[in-house]
């Protein structure tokens, strides 16, 4: 068995996206990945928050 490719065989290649139309589904899929990583950050930032508070007066 071989691996080399045919170089007289042309693929066609995947357009950029700034072409593609936002769909509803994709913006509100990107949000809510968003949402949640400054919801985990904001839980994290207030939980060193509060422990200092706790024990540095």
């Amino acid at each position: 068995m071989s691996s080399h490719k045919p170089s007289g065989v042309q693929r066609p290649l995947s357009p950029h996206l700034g072409i593609y139309k936002p769909q509803i589904s994709s913006v509100l899929s990107i949000m809510h990945r968003a949402s949640g990583v400054f919801l985990s950050l904001g839980s994290l930032v207030f939980a060193v928050w509060i422990f200092c508070a706790a024990y540095y007066p």
